[in-house]
């Protein structure tokens, strides 16, 4: 089944960029893929007035990251087909399942599973003070301290 390209803005060049950049995920690989440097991604960018460029970047930037989660939910509910060896001889395969990305997955869809660390410190300055030595060592022109 052939890939499914979308339309993004009324260029062929960009359009091919970013459904490339979709498909891999990465702006090397879609570059390299559609036959442009990265540079010209970036000067696509930079040069983009009406921000049209960089919205549909943006766009298919969200669909690329969609992509990525939904291979790691099948390898991680899914899993994949591992192949077992024996001597050099095929004797079996397994389901082979990601544990990690699992955990990662939860963590994303729900708080309670984030590790939260919080981190509270006291700092306790008499300003008062502080500035009040400032200023005596101002007025004996020893500003640095130095007597």
């Amino acid at each position: 089944m052939a890939k499914k390209s979308y339309k993004f803005i009324n260029s062929k060049d960009k359009n091919e960029f970013l459904n490339y950049y979709i498909q891999f995920g990465t702006i090397s690989k879609a570059a390299k893929k559609a036959g442009i440097s990265r540079q010209t991604h970036y000067d696509w960018l930079k040069n983009d007035k009406k921000g049209v460029y960089h919205r549909a970047f943006e766009l298919a930037d969200k669909m690329a990251a969609d992509l990525l989660e939904e291979e790691a939910f099948r390898r991680a509910v899914e899993g994949d087909t591992q192949v077992i060896y024996y001597k050099g001889e095929e004797v079996g395969r397994r389901r082979v399942y990601s544990d990690q990305l699992l955990s990662l997955l939860l963590k994303g869809k729900k708080p309670q599973y984030r590790e939260n660390a919080e981190i509270t410190t006291n700092v306790n300055v008499e300003l008062s003070d502080a500035v009040g030595a400032m200023r005596a060592r101002i007025k004996k022109g020893t500003e640095n301290g130095e007597e």
